[in-house]
Protein backbone atom coordinates (compact mmCIF):
# COMPACT_ATOMS: atom_id res chain seq x y z
CA UNK A 1 0.00 0.00 0.00
CA UNK A 2 3.27 2.54 0.88
CA UNK A 3 4.19 1.80 -3.27
CA UNK A 4 0.63 2.54 -4.05
CA UNK A 5 0.41 6.04 -2.00
CA UNK A 6 3.96 6.73 -3.69
CA UNK A 7 2.60 6.22 -6.97
CA UNK A 8 -0.33 8.15 -6.64
CA UNK A 9 1.73 11.14 -5.10
CA UNK A 10 3.72 10.84 -8.10
CA UNK A 11 0.91 10.94 -10.43
CA UNK A 12 -0.77 14.00 -8.31
CA UNK A 13 3.08 15.90 -9.26
CA UNK A 14 2.60 15.06 -12.92
CA UNK A 15 -0.12 16.93 -12.86
CA UNK A 16 0.65 19.92 -10.98
CA UNK A 17 3.88 20.07 -13.23
CA UNK A 18 1.58 20.22 -16.55
CA UNK A 19 -0.67 22.60 -14.89
CA UNK A 20 2.05 25.11 -14.24
CA UNK A 21 3.92 24.67 -17.20
CA UNK A 22 4.19 28.13 -18.65
CA UNK A 23 2.73 28.81 -22.43
CA UNK A 24 4.87 30.26 -24.90
CA UNK A 25 3.13 31.15 -27.64
CA UNK A 26 -1.06 30.69 -28.66
CA UNK A 27 -0.87 27.16 -29.37
CA UNK A 28 0.92 26.24 -26.25
CA UNK A 29 -1.91 27.95 -24.37
CA UNK A 30 -4.68 25.87 -26.41
CA UNK A 31 -2.59 22.74 -25.22
CA UNK A 32 -2.41 23.70 -21.58
CA UNK A 33 -6.60 24.95 -22.07
CA UNK A 34 -6.90 21.49 -22.76
CA UNK A 35 -5.29 19.81 -20.48
CA UNK A 36 -6.92 22.15 -17.68
CA UNK A 37 -10.28 20.32 -19.20
CA UNK A 38 -9.11 17.38 -18.84
CA UNK A 39 -7.58 17.15 -15.39
CA UNK A 40 -10.98 16.22 -13.72
CA UNK A 41 -10.86 13.25 -15.67
CA UNK A 42 -7.21 12.74 -14.53
CA UNK A 43 -7.89 13.14 -10.64
CA UNK A 44 -10.74 11.43 -10.46
CA UNK A 45 -9.72 7.53 -10.54
CA UNK A 46 -7.05 9.16 -8.00
CA UNK A 47 -9.32 10.98 -6.11
CA UNK A 48 -11.51 7.06 -5.68
CA UNK A 49 -7.86 5.37 -4.14
CA UNK A 50 -8.13 8.37 -1.55
CA UNK A 51 -11.43 8.12 -0.33
CA UNK A 52 -10.85 3.98 -0.12
CA UNK A 53 -7.49 5.20 2.16
CA UNK A 54 -9.71 7.42 4.10
CA UNK A 55 -12.18 4.35 4.61
CA UNK A 56 -9.56 1.84 5.68
CA UNK A 57 -8.05 4.27 8.18
CA UNK A 58 -11.21 4.74 9.42
CA UNK A 59 -11.36 0.78 10.32
CA UNK A 60 -7.83 1.24 11.69
CA UNK A 61 -8.85 3.84 13.93
CA UNK A 62 -12.28 2.22 15.12
CA UNK A 63 -10.28 -0.14 16.18
CA UNK A 64 -7.56 1.23 17.65
CA UNK A 65 -5.00 0.18 15.42
CA UNK A 66 -1.59 2.10 15.72
CA UNK A 67 0.09 2.37 12.60
CA UNK A 68 3.43 4.25 12.36
CA UNK A 69 4.09 7.54 11.60
CA UNK A 70 5.39 7.41 8.46
CA UNK A 71 2.42 5.45 7.39
CA UNK A 72 0.52 8.81 8.95
CA UNK A 73 2.26 11.32 7.58
CA UNK A 74 2.14 9.44 3.37
CA UNK A 75 -1.27 9.11 3.90
CA UNK A 76 -1.86 12.68 4.41
CA UNK A 77 0.39 14.13 1.90
CA UNK A 78 -1.93 11.82 -0.36
CA UNK A 79 -4.69 12.96 0.68
CA UNK A 80 -3.81 16.84 0.49
CA UNK A 81 -2.99 16.62 -3.32
CA UNK A 82 -6.66 17.33 -4.60
CA UNK A 83 -7.01 20.82 -2.76
CA UNK A 84 -3.29 21.43 -4.33
CA UNK A 85 -4.78 20.81 -7.81
CA UNK A 86 -7.57 22.52 -7.42
CA UNK A 87 -5.90 25.96 -6.30
CA UNK A 88 -3.18 25.60 -8.99
CA UNK A 89 -6.00 24.58 -11.05
CA UNK A 90 -7.59 28.31 -10.91
CA UNK A 91 -4.18 30.13 -11.00
CA UNK A 92 -3.56 28.07 -14.01
CA UNK A 93 -6.68 29.44 -15.22
CA UNK A 94 -5.93 32.73 -14.60
CA UNK A 95 -2.36 32.41 -16.38
CA UNK A 96 -4.25 30.86 -19.92
CA UNK A 97 -6.68 33.77 -19.92
CA UNK A 98 -3.96 36.50 -19.21
CA UNK A 99 -1.20 34.60 -21.97
CA UNK A 100 -4.34 34.50 -24.45
CA UNK A 101 -4.95 38.32 -24.14
CA UNK A 102 -1.53 39.00 -24.39
CA UNK A 103 -0.95 36.55 -27.55
CA UNK A 104 -3.86 38.16 -29.54
CA UNK A 105 -2.62 41.37 -28.71
CA UNK A 106 0.78 40.49 -29.82
CA UNK A 107 -0.45 38.75 -32.86
CA UNK A 108 -2.62 41.74 -33.88
CA UNK A 109 0.60 44.05 -34.11
CA UNK A 110 2.61 41.50 -36.13
CA UNK A 111 -0.53 41.46 -38.63
CA UNK A 112 -0.95 44.90 -39.22
CA UNK A 113 3.34 44.73 -39.54
CA UNK A 114 2.92 42.15 -42.31
CA UNK A 115 -0.16 43.39 -43.67
CA UNK A 116 2.63 46.37 -44.63
CA UNK A 117 5.46 44.55 -45.46
CA UNK A 118 3.74 43.03 -48.33
CA UNK A 119 3.15 46.09 -50.33
CA UNK A 120 7.57 46.03 -50.00
CA UNK A 121 7.77 42.72 -51.16
CA UNK A 122 5.01 43.46 -54.16
CA UNK A 123 6.95 46.20 -55.32
CA UNK A 124 10.33 43.96 -55.10
CA UNK A 125 8.16 41.19 -57.14
CA UNK A 126 7.66 43.74 -59.72
CA UNK A 127 10.75 45.89 -60.27
CA UNK A 128 11.51 42.39 -62.71
CA UNK A 129 9.83 44.67 -65.21
CA UNK A 130 13.42 46.22 -65.77
CA UNK A 131 15.12 43.11 -66.87
CA UNK A 132 14.98 42.40 -70.21
CA UNK A 133 18.08 41.23 -71.68
CA UNK A 134 20.09 37.53 -71.14
CA UNK A 135 23.28 39.92 -70.39
CA UNK A 136 21.59 40.03 -66.43
CA UNK A 137 20.37 36.54 -66.11
CA UNK A 138 23.18 36.14 -63.11
CA UNK A 139 21.45 39.22 -61.18
CA UNK A 140 17.66 38.41 -62.21
CA UNK A 141 18.17 35.14 -61.15
CA UNK A 142 19.62 36.11 -57.95
CA UNK A 143 17.17 38.55 -56.87
CA UNK A 144 14.45 35.96 -58.43
CA UNK A 145 15.59 33.40 -56.00
CA UNK A 146 15.55 35.68 -52.96
CA UNK A 147 11.97 37.43 -53.80
CA UNK A 148 11.06 33.76 -54.33
CA UNK A 149 12.08 32.97 -50.71
CA UNK A 150 10.55 35.65 -49.70
CA UNK A 151 7.12 35.00 -50.90
CA UNK A 152 7.57 31.54 -49.47
CA UNK A 153 8.05 32.83 -46.16
CA UNK A 154 5.26 35.16 -46.35
CA UNK A 155 2.91 32.16 -47.15
CA UNK A 156 4.23 30.20 -44.67
CA UNK A 157 3.65 33.44 -42.08
CA UNK A 158 0.23 34.09 -43.67
CA UNK A 159 -0.87 30.45 -42.73
CA UNK A 160 0.28 30.57 -38.88
CA UNK A 161 -1.39 33.66 -38.37
CA UNK A 162 -5.06 32.19 -39.79
CA UNK A 163 -4.03 28.56 -37.35
CA UNK A 164 -3.53 31.19 -34.91
CA UNK A 165 -6.73 32.77 -35.87
CA UNK A 166 -8.89 29.63 -35.48
CA UNK A 167 -7.21 29.32 -32.10
CA UNK A 168 -8.68 32.63 -31.31
CA UNK A 169 -11.72 32.06 -32.34
CA UNK A 170 -11.66 35.07 -34.91
CA UNK A 171 -12.29 35.68 -38.49
CA UNK A 172 -9.81 34.05 -40.35
CA UNK A 173 -7.80 36.90 -42.56
CA UNK A 174 -7.99 36.43 -46.45
CA UNK A 175 -4.44 37.38 -47.50
CA UNK A 176 -5.52 37.26 -51.20
CA UNK A 177 -3.07 40.34 -52.22
CA UNK A 178 -0.45 37.68 -51.28
CA UNK A 179 -1.53 35.24 -53.24
CA UNK A 180 -1.85 37.52 -56.04
CA UNK A 181 1.81 38.50 -55.70
CA UNK A 182 3.09 35.18 -56.22
CA UNK A 183 0.91 34.74 -59.24
CA UNK A 184 1.88 37.88 -60.45
CA UNK A 185 5.43 36.95 -59.99
CA UNK A 186 5.83 33.12 -60.70
CA UNK A 187 6.13 33.85 -64.29
CA UNK A 188 9.41 35.73 -63.99
CA UNK A 189 10.75 33.48 -61.25
CA UNK A 190 10.87 30.54 -63.82
CA UNK A 191 12.00 32.71 -66.72
CA UNK A 192 15.34 33.76 -64.93
CA UNK A 193 15.17 30.61 -62.73
CA UNK A 194 15.73 28.08 -66.15
CA UNK A 195 17.95 30.52 -68.16
CA UNK A 196 19.99 30.33 -65.10
CA UNK A 197 20.28 26.54 -65.26
CA UNK A 198 19.99 26.50 -69.32
CA UNK A 199 23.48 29.05 -69.17
CA UNK A 200 24.92 26.70 -66.18
CA UNK A 201 24.85 24.00 -68.54
CA UNK A 202 26.07 25.23 -71.28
Amino acid sequence: ERAKKAEISERFAKIEAALKKKPRDIEETKELEEYLANVPNEVRPLQDFIDEMRLMANVLDHFEYRVDFEHFEQQGRAAYWPCKIAQQSEETARIIESSRERYLEDMMTEQERFTKSLHALEAFANSFVQYEDLGQVKEAAARAVECMGKITAATDKARLYNSREVLFERDVTDYAHLTQIKKAFEPYYMLWNTSQRWLDSS
